[in-house]
């Protein structure tokens, strides 16, 4: 029976969307059934079907049990490819995770958050801590929202039965803010969704990158400010990924979006 979902929306990734599903063969301890539904705009920057069956094998031997791909032909906002997706998870589906698709998830997110959503009953879970790797300078951060009174950030889940009752809405900006707030709807209000952030020391082994994805530049510009929630670090990613990871990350500097010049 498949308990969770991972969830992967997916927009012009064609270059950097491997690296999440080189994170999910690679999770541990789970003894859970889950899937991956993915969807994705057809167009030049289409990672496509046929890549994320190159990974279906090593994906099996860890637990998951199926994965679906929906081809969307005209672009949608992010609200709806989260509804559309929710749509198509397995009836007993009791988590759902964002995958984003230019990021890598520490090895044990999947069980943590298994742990949390549907051992322990909290509504929502997310984050405080990660580390950030921007592609063009092959420069690393920590980001730390610690004791900062937020709802959302890194790692982001909730329980299926709840996503499925979402009413997506036409938003470029603001997604993550409103996600909590639906959620809050669904429950009847905010204090009535149990939330509980999932800050172990796991989170030095997942990357989330800057230079290929479509909200790079800006989050890149607050890096640059030195934004009070991304911090200097040691970690590099050669202390995080497989060499073999870290070669083909390495290689996708030539294809960073315009914008990282320094």
């Amino acid at each position: 029976m498949i308990e969770l979902t991972v969830a992967m929306p997916m927009y012009l990734a064609k270059r950097i969307v491997w690296l999440p599903f080189e994170s999910l063969i690679r999770q541990k301890d789970i003894d859970f059934e889950w899937e991956i539904v993915a969807a994705e705009e057809q167009n030049t920057e289409t990672f496509g079907e046929i890549e994320i069956e190159k990974y279906r094998e090593n994906l099996e031997k860890i637990g998951c049990k199926r994965i679906i791909y929906i081809p969307i032909q005209k672009h949608i906002p992010l609200p709806n490819k989260y509804k559309l997706i929710a749509d198509n998870t397995s009836e007993s589906s009791k988590i759902f995770i964002i995958q984003s698709a230019d990021c890598y998830s520490q090895p044990k997110r999947l069980v943590q958050t298994y742990d949390i959503i549907a051992k322990q009953g909290y509504d929502w879970t997310f984050s405080n801590l990660g580390l950030f790797y921007n592609i063009k300078t092959e420069h690393t951060v920590l980001y730390d929202q610690t004791g900062l009174d937020a709802y959302r950030g890194l790692n982001m889940a909730a329980k299926t039965e709840l996503i499925r009752q979402i009413v997506p809405q036409d938003l470029k900006k603001g997604i993550d803010k409103w996600l909590v707030s639906e959620l809050a709807r669904i429950k009847g209000k905010k204090s009535s969704l149990l939330i509980k952030t999932n800050d172990s020391e796991d989170y030095l082994y997942g990357l989330d990158t800057q230079g290929l994805n479509t909200i790079s530049i800006k989050r890149y510009k607050k890096m640059l400010n030195r934004n009070s929630r991304f911090k200097k670090t040691r970690y590099r990613i050669q202390d995080i990924l497989a060499p073999e990871v870290v070669e083909r990350l390495l290689d996708c500097k030539q294809y960073c979006r315009k914008g990282f010049t320094i």
